[in-house]
């Protein structure tokens, strides 16, 4: 009988791990963490578009280290863990931005089509322009399900490469197959549950920098969240996958 990936065990799990890990994911994360938090308070219009660009840039990079190193943190041994540092860049990390870009890039394949049509036969991209539409921002959060559902099966291929492995995307939506349900409500849900009740929450404080505070603590809170659930995800996956082998 095939196995059923636990959702409450692996959210349980991921929940006691990331705070168990505070420590490395802090040494390893603080350079995304204090870029992101200036980020979040910048605009093209304060700093100029030439400096705009190339911030976006550093935070782009930064956010892949933070991202790699938060995988090996949940799945590798402490030796290797504490042997990760802090500023790199090689092969590991060069790959795993460009399967972000590939991933994103099919994702709004799926979603591009339907919100297009949708704006030349309905008025729904007003819904999204309109400022402080909550209805809008529900519209395509709705859109948006196909292209989280195919993420959530090909994002398995992101702790496989952070872990040093050098697979593809179709490996990593075969490894998702007969799972594909469970990894949406773990690695799917949550972005967007989040963003439905942050959102409005944001719009109440009327964009204070509290209210933006707030929005980057819940979102780096949520981030590193996700990050676990997709190791630990992925982790019970190949286990599994070894051990319908070995009874094969």
């Amino acid at each position: 009988m095939k196995r059923e990936l636990p959702i409450r065990a692996i959210f349980d799990e991921s929940v006691n791990m990331m705070f168990a890990r505070t420590h490395d994911l802090f040494r390893l994360g603080w350079p995304y963490l204090g870029i992101s938090l200036v980020y979040w308070q910048v605009t093209e219009e304060i700093i100029g578009r030439a400096q705009y660009f190339l911030f976006s840039v550093v935070a782009i990079f930064s956010s892949v280290l933070a991202i790699v190193a938060c995988h090996r943190v949940f799945l590798l041994g402490r030796e290797e863990v504490e042997q990760t540092m802090t500023f790199r860049w090689g092969y590991r990390e060069t790959k795993f931005l460009i399967n972000i870009v590939g991933i994103s890039f099919l994702a709004g394949l799926l979603v591009l089509p339907v919100v297009v049509g949708l704006q030349i036969v309905t008025d729904v991209g007003k819904l999204w322009a309109d400022e402080g539409s909550i209805l809008g921002f529900v519209v395509f959060a709705i859109l948006y399900l196909p292209a989280t559902y195919v993420m959530s099966r090909l994002s398995l291929i992101l702790p496989d490469i952070a872990v040093d492995n050098d697979r593809t995307l179709a490996w990593a939506w075969a490894l998702s197959s007969g799972h594909s349900f469970s990894l949406f409500i773990l690695i799917g849900l949550l972005p967007i549950l989040t963003s439905l009740v942050t959102y409005p929450l944001f719009l109440l404080m009327g964009g204070s920098f509290i209210a933006v505070f707030l929005q980057f603590v819940i979102w780096t809170v949520v981030a590193v969240l996700e990050i676990c659930l997709l190791s630990l995800s992925y982790a019970w996956l190949m286990s599994a996958r070894e051990d319908s082998g070995a009874s094969a």
